[in-house]
Order: C-alpha cells, then sequence, then structure tokens
C-alpha cells in the first residue's frame, strides 16, 4: 500500500480493483478504509500531464484544480 497524506485528503494509490462474477473487487487496505475509485492510474497522469504541458509552473492547487475540472466534465482544464 502507497499513501500520500496531504493537508485537503487521504490519496491510495493502489492496485486496480479485480472483476469476480461481474462484480468489482476491490484490494482490501480500500475496502477497510471505505475508499472510492476516482480515477485509474492512467487518467491521473494524463490529466497531471496535461495540465503541466499547459502550464509548467502549475501549482499544487492548480493541479488539484485540473483533476477536480476532468472529474465534473470529462475533458482537461483550459489553462490559457
Amino acid at each position: 500500500m502507497k499513501g500520500i497524506w496531504l493537508s485537503i485528503a487521504f490519496i491510495l494509490v493502489s492496485d486496480y480493483p479485480v472483476v469476480v462474477d461481474d462484480k468489482d473487487v476491490y484490494p482490501v487496505e480500500v475496502v477497510e478504509r471505505n475508499l472510492n475509485l476516482v480515477y485509474y492510474g492512467e487518467q491521473l497522469i494524463d490529466v497531471l500531464i496535461v495540465a503541466l504541458d499547459e502550464k509548467p509552473d502549475a501549482s499544487l492547487q492548480d493541479l488539484v484544480d485540473a483533476l477536480n475540472y476532468y472529474n465534473r466534465n470529462d475533458t482537461f482544464m483550459p489553462f490559457a
């Protein structure tokens, strides 16, 4: 289990769920903490890469805003 504590949230980077009987089965640490899947790894990385390409000096708050924007709009946040 790998985790990063931020002042705003606990973020857990974990294994992908496995499918058993057509249902996602999440790793134990995810279930024990009653966490929800927000991003698959590729999505998270893509959003961060695009944000940093558009705004190389992006702050941590800019990156969080970009992730939230993507989550709400299913598209990348424009920085221009």
